[in-house]
Order: C-alpha cells, then sequence, then structure tokens
C-alpha cells in the first residue's frame, strides 16, 4: 500500500523543502501510497530501536529513517554531532512508539484494539486520548468535514483499489451510514472512549502525523535543538531559522496537470513549477492535494482525501496548503478544507485566527483555474535557484 523514494539534502545554504501531503520533489524527496492514512509503518513497541544514521551538513545534521508508510527527516544545527544523535535516537524511538499506537493497520494497536472493545467503554492511553480529543474537537469545529470516524470508508475503498473495481453505490452509503462523531464518546473524567457499535472504524491518517511531528519537535527543543525541522512525507514542522538565514525555504507543489499556458513566464517548459516558495520559521505546515493520490470515479478526478458525506474523493485536482503553529491543526484543516472546497473552505479558513491557508483547484465545468489565499498566508519569494 506504500512505497519509499530516497531522500535528497543539499546544503542548508541552498536547501529546498518542497510541501506535498504524499510526495516532495525536488531537493527532498519522499513518497507514499497510502490511500487516506499516514500512519502505516507498522513497528511493535517492544522492538530494538534501528542504528541510527547521522549524516552530517552545513553547520548542522540530519537523520532519516521509515516511518509512518514513508520517511522522516530530521534536520537540527547543533553544537557537536553527540548531541544530535542523542536527540535523534530519543526521537525515533518515540515515533516508533506512537505510530504502533495510532496505526490501524496492526491489529493489535491500541488504536484497533479500542475499535474491537466496541460498545465497552476502553480506558485509553494519553497519547491516544489526546488525538481522538483533536479529533472531537475538528469534527465539531468544521461541521464534520474532517471526520477520523471514517474507517469504515477508508477500509473499503483500500479493498476497491486491491481488487481494482469501484464499490456499489449501496456499499458506499452502508460505509457512509457508519461515519460521524455521533457514534463515539469520551469521557473526561476517566479517559475512556466508547464506541456505540462495532460497525464503526476509526482511521486517525488525517491527523495523527501531525501529533507524532509535534512529538518530535518537542524533544528537539528538549536537548536544545531549536533550528530543527522535522519532514514526514510532506508533513513539516520547523523551529527558529537555520543559521544566517530568515527562514527554512519552502515550495508548495503545483497543481496536477497545470497547462504551459498557466506557467511561469519563461518556464514554458516546466509544467511542474511549485505554487508558491515561501520562508517559514517557528510554524508548520501541511498540503492536501491530488497530485500523485488520486483515481477517477465516474469518469471524474478524485483525491484520495474522502467526503464524510458522499463516501468518495473529493474531485481534484486541487492542492491545498496550510499553516499553523502546531502540525497536528495544519494537518486536520487542510483535509478539513480540502473536503469543504474552495468557496466554503476558504471562507472557514478565512474566519480561523490560528490558520493560514491556500487553496488552488480547476473548476471541471469551464476549465477556469481558481487560486485563493487568505490574507495572512506568506507572500512568495523570488528564487532564481
Amino acid at each position: 500500500m506504500h512505497s519509499q523514494a530516497p531522500i535528497i539534502f543539499l546544503s542548508s545554504k541552498n536547501a529546498t523543502f518542497p510541501v506535498r501531503k504524499m510526495l516532495s520533489v525536488p531537493f527532498l524527496l519522499v513518497s507514499s501510497l497510502l490511500l487516506a492514512s499516514a500512519v502505516a509503518e507498522e513497528v511493535s513497541p517492544e522492538s530494538a530501536p534501528r542504528q541510527i544514521s547521522v549524516t552530517e551538513i552545513q553547520d548542522g545534521y540530519e537523520t532519516t529513517f521509515p516511518a509512518m508508510g514513508s520517511t522522516m527527516s530530521i534536520i537540527a544545527y547543533a553544537p557537536n554531532e553527540s548531541q544530535a544523535t542523542k536527540a535523534f535516537e530519543e526521537a525515533q524511538q518515540e515515533v516508533e512508539r506512537l505510530n504502533s499506537i495510532m496505526t490501524d493497520y496492526e491489529s493489535d494497536s491500541e488504536l484497533n484494539l479500542f475499535v474491537k472493545s466496541s460498545p465497552t467503554p476502553t480506558p485509553l492511553s494519553k497519547d491516544l486520548w489526546n488525538v481522538l480529543v483533536a479529533s472531537q474537537s475538528w469534527y465539531q469545529r468544521t461541521d464534520g468535514a474532517f471526520d477520523a470516524s471514517i474507517g469504515a470508508l477508508t477500509r473499503m475503498w483500500r479493498a476497491a483499489r486491491r481488487a481494482k473495481s469501484e464499490p456499489s453505490s449501496d456499499q458506499i452509503a452502508r460505509a457512509v451510514s457508519l461515519c460521524g462523531w455521533q457514534h463515539i464518546s469520551l469521557d473526561n473524567k476517566t479517559h475512556a472512549g466508547t464506541i456505540d457499535k462495532q460497525e464503526v472504524k476509526i482511521d486517525l491518517g488525517g491527523i495523527a502525523a501531525g501529533y507524532i511531528i509535534d512529538a518530535t519537535f518537542d524533544i528537539m527543543i528538549k536537548h536544545g535543538l531549536s533550528k530543527c525541522l522535522i519532514n514526514a512525507g510532506g508533513d513539516i514542522r520547523c523551529g527558529d531559522s537555520p543559521p544566517g538565514r530568515i527562514g527554512w525555504r519552502i515550495e508548495i507543489a503545483p497543481l496536477a496537470d497545470m497547462p504551459k499556458s498557466e506557467t511561469s513566464a519563461g518556464n514554458e517548459n516546466n509544467q511542474k513549477l511549485p505554487l508558491r516558495r515561501i520562508h517559514l520559521s517557528n510554524a508548520s505546515i501541511v498540503t492536501s492535494g491530488d497530485l500523485w493520490q488520486f483515481y477517477e470515479f465516474n469518469g471524474i478526478r478524485r483525491s484520495h482525501i474522502l467526503d464524510p458525506k458522499t463516501g468518495i474523493g473529493v474531485p481534484g485536482p486541487t492542492v491545498v496548503a496550510v499553516i499553523a503553529s502546531k502540525c497536528i491543526d495544519a494537518d486536520a484543516a487542510a483535509t478539513a478544507i480540502s473536503v469543504m472546497g474552495i468557496k466554503e473552505g476558504m471562507l472557514f479558513a478565512s474566519l480561523q485566527s490560528d490558520i493560514q491557508a491556500m487553496m488552488v483547484t480547476r473548476d471541471r465545468r469551464t476549465n477556469e483555474l481558481q487560486y485563493r489565499v487568505t490574507d495572512d498566508f506568506p507572500t512568495g519569494i523570488y528564487d532564481p535557484n
């Protein structure tokens, strides 16, 4: 269900960190072919930690390792390799531990054991509780556009993709009926969760990666490495700017199938230019879209991001980029805005004080490009490289 590509890192002076939900190119290249979950690389919490690999870069250090069905890259500027290595080792162990809790691919993960225990109330660990509470909050905040109880739908579409056949309208309707946070209750006193029927499934793919990245960032800060960047499959959180820079340079992925007439002047032969290059520090950015992750249903291009109300992927092509302080919020918001669509989604984004957003899509009837940003979204920087 997933594949990985190598990571290539250039020196900090010229490095660019492209942001994509599932694939990042060029310079930093990470791919993932999951349908709707970013938490897929199953690792037992009791397994011995892998040997950490540390690469020295200009004024800093980098490590990469498999995580969540993709590859995680951590870059940190430290006084010495020993300090960086200790932080990287702790970070990798924490990523593996959290992933083993929240993946829905492993039958014995805490998440899946919770689902199987329904409708019996089940005590939850601190981390699973935190993610479920955040999922509930974003469900309420977006009127269900973000819905972590979408597991019945994601499982149905995974099976359909494996079988290379489309689910029937009755199958889709049945799966949709099993979505909705009304099926899940969280007890604030006991930190126990209850799912009212066993057919209801939870998929944390739209939020768990953000939580895990935030936890990794906290470990970097604990070790005194505030000049750092964590990238997992295109979900990014960065700290203070690299030495001598005004920020981390980020590229936002282009819209799929960009016509030559809409490319930048002088670059007509490159239809895959980023939509925008920005500088970012002490913030998170997550991009959702269908540049690589898509399928066709009834003749319409559909994203891997599923609409809980229709039961099918949101129509494309589309790109949504969200900036927030924490990656967990950028992760959930990017999914929700994708589901809402450009009109409702960007209106929602404009009314939020804690996120900045950009959305680009193409009108299916007129084929016109639609491009909207919130007033506070960073402007692009000119970069001849």
